[in-house]
Order: structure tokens, then sequence, then C-alpha cells
């Protein structure tokens, strides 16, 4: 049932010109979904560091200045597979962590996350974190891919 809440939420976004929802929650994070993958005033930053091929889990460290969404580097996931993330937010400032491919889901967060994300579509996605304070942050973590 929450794949298929997400799916319609997912299309319901992509045919509307509204740009958010809140589609599922996972503990206490609610998952949001947007077709704008790099949103008005955001600046992105691609961190194509060095990618490990035989692991399935990405270490981060970044830091990230205000007005800035960094991503990591591309992975690819099949519809149905699962990507993980556990990030700790320093200072606690507001922050977007998710995924994106041809739109992006993620959850808000000023301190620590852990969320899983099912993929709703075969292809190419980032792990990205989106910094909307106006401070710069330290998010250190994993995410799985």
């Amino acid at each position: 049932m929450k794949i298929k809440t997400i799916l319609l939420v997912c299309v319901l976004v992509m045919a509307t010109n509204s740009m958010v929802y809140a589609n599922e929650e996972e503990g206490n994070e609610k998952i949001y979904c947007s077709e704008n993958i790099v949103d008005a005033g955001i600046t992105e930053e691609l961190d194509n560091g060095e990618i490990d091929l035989y692991s399935v889990t990405s270490k981060i460290d970044w830091t990230i200045k205000p007005t800035i969404m960094k991503s990591g580097p591309e992975f690819l996931r099949k519809k149905g597979e699962k990507v993980k993330i556990n990030v700790q937010v320093s200072p606690h400032k507001k922050v977007r962590v998710g995924i994106r491919g041809t739109y992006k889901t993620y959850i808000e967060t000023s301190s620590t996350g852990t969320v899983t994300f099912v993929v709703k579509e075969a292809g190419q996605y980032r792990f990205f974190v989106e910094n909307k304070s106006d401070s710069t942050v330290r998010v250190v973590g994993t995410y799985s891919k």
C-alpha cells in the first residue's frame, strides 16, 4: 500500500504544477517527492569523487554552504530497489537529504536522519544534501547504492 501511495503522489506531482507533497512517513520522517530537481535560488555542486563499484555503501563527509545542493556520483537502481541513508548534521540546521533521478525524493532534518527510499523507476540516481539554512553545515554519514 505504501508503494502505491508513493507512486500515486509522484505521478500527481509530475502531472500538476505543485512543487512538493509529503507522501509517506518512516518513523517520524516525512518523505517528500518533487519534480523540481534544483529549486530556484539553489546551486548544485557535484561530488564525483572516488566511486567504489564493489561497495554497496558510500560514506560522505561534506561541508555545504548555504543555498547549495551537493550531489554524489551517479548509481544505477532498478524499480523496487531500496536506498538507505543515515546522516548527522552539525550544527543543527535544516537540510534536505535524499536521492534524485528524474524527480527527487527526500526528508528534511536538522540533526540526524535515517530513511530508506524505494526506487519508483529504473534509472540513474544521485544521493544529495541541500542546505536550506543560512549557515554552512557539515553532513557526515552513509548511503547504500
